[in-house]
């Protein structure tokens, strides 16, 4: 998926994908921007566009700041000592909640994800045409049914 010659292959999509970041600041160039979540949607759609072939964030790049709110929640979590770390046999317990304050990110990002993945499997059911993409993203469903 993320060989040299496919990502040489989506070189116009990063491109078409920084004309975009540009044309967006200069309609509001009167006006302050904010370059750190402009660069986050951007990027954002990169690795999409990479993956799964569709932007998770709009042209105007305003559903950007859910999935980076989510992706900031995780982090956090992901970071805060937990005593579950250090005392195994505590673990099920989860006596901190991390476990359960995570779940919820982790339930609204499969959310948007899967999303993503029944609006592709509805366009192939259409077009009737496969790809690589397509493909990739069945496996991911197979996979997240085994779990």
């Amino acid at each position: 998926m993320f060989t040299s010659q496919r990502l040489d292959l989506l070189q116009h999509f990063r491109h078409k994908k920084v004309h975009q970041l540009i044309a967006h600041i200069n309609k509001y160039k009167d006006t302050p921007v904010d370059i750190g979540s402009l660069a986050f949607a951007t990027t954002l759609n990169l690795i999409s566009n990479t993956i799964f072939s569709v932007d998770i964030v709009d042209p105007d790049f305003e559903s950007a700041q859910e999935f980076k709110e989510l992706v900031w929640r995780i982090m956090m979590d992901a970071g805060k000592p937990n005593v579950s770390d250090y005392f195994p046999m505590l673990k099920r317990f989860d006596l901190q909640g991390v476990r359960r304050h995570v779940q919820v990110s982790y339930k609204r990002m499969h959310e948007i994800f899967d999303d993503i993945i029944a609006t592709r499997l509805k366009h192939r059911e259409t077009d009737k045409t496969t790809d690589m993409v397509i493909s990739w993203m069945c496996f991911l469903i197979r996979c997240k049914k085994m779990v």
